[in-house]
């Protein structure tokens, strides 16, 4: 017969694949929960995972239980997972000079009404991205298409014409 260990090692690497991160918190803690004194650090070794992940899970878990269900600490909507604010930050906000680099490639070719508050480029957001990554910047086309957009460029596409095809009417 397995011990319990085993057993919730088994159901850790069945489940796991499926789990977001909160989900994967939550069943770390209830491990521990149910392993009693000493469950962290042995949930922690067992399932190859950092003891404050299982500490933090046991404490969401407890304290949704002592609150009804709402932790004061992390608010959270019902389809939110990270706190808000969480995450990496993004690009424009980290690199200062991003910005400018973009400004600079982008207003010799900048095209629009002078009065009107629309103004939009010839260069696509690829070429820019490629040509902000040779200046050492590491973007992408959608970082660039959204930088473009809080800047107050839109993107307009090119308008084909056929030449030489007239409709006649008579």
């Amino acid at each position: 017969m397995e011990n319990i260990f085993e057993i919730l090692s088994k159901i850790y690497v069945q489940m796991s694949p499926i789990f977001d991160e909160r989900l994967k918190r939550l069943f770390l803690g209830s491990c521990a929960v149910v392993l009693g004194h000493g469950g962290i650090l042995a949930v922690a070794k067992l399932m190859k995972v950092n003891r404050d992940t299982v500490a933090e899970g046991k404490k969401e878990l407890l304290g949704r239980e002592q609150e009804g269900e709402v932790n004061s600490k992390t608010p959270r909507t019902a389809n939110r997972i990270r706190k808000i604010g969480g995450g990496r930050k993004r690009i424009a906000k980290t690199d200062e000079s991003l910005r400018k680099d973009l400004e600079s490639l982008i207003e010799p070719l900048t095209r629009g009404d002078p009065e009107s508050p629309l103004r939009w480029t010839c260069k696509s957001v690829r070429r820019l991205a490629n040509e902000l990554t040779r200046m050492g910047h590491k973007v992408s086309s959608v970082t660039i298409s959204r930088e473009l957009k809080e800047i107050g460029y839109s993107l307009q596409g090119n308008k084909k014409v056929l030449e030489g095809v007239r409709a006649f009417v008579g």
